[in-house]
């Protein structure tokens, strides 16, 4: 179960999550991302393994977006911090 962005989980939809993560059901995998990880609710992280991601470098980025056929990915990789993926998105 993917939540993106996590940090946008209000207080209800927070606690519902902390009660899966307590009792999972079997073979669940629960995968947040999020951009600010200080938002989240400290039982939620204590509960959870953390994995700090970077953006790759931004040559990486515009060959792999030109690879995918983004017109623009300058402009696109620019508009979104960096984010190729993000980027892709929204060119799309």
């Amino acid at each position: 179960i993917v939540l993106y962005p996590a940090e946008a989980l209000n207080i209800p939809a927070a606690n519902a999550l902390l009660k899966s993560l307590e009792e999972p059901a079997k073979d669940t995998v629960f995968i947040l991302v999020c951009h600010s990880i200080d938002k989240l609710l400290p039982t939620i992280l204590s509960r959870c393994h953390k994995f700090a991601l970077s953006l790759p470098e931004h040559a990486q980025a515009m060959d792999w977006l030109r690879q995918q056929g983004v017109a623009d990915a300058d402009v696109w990789l620019a508009q979104q911090g960096g984010a190729p993926l993000a980027a892709k998105e929204m060119a799309q």
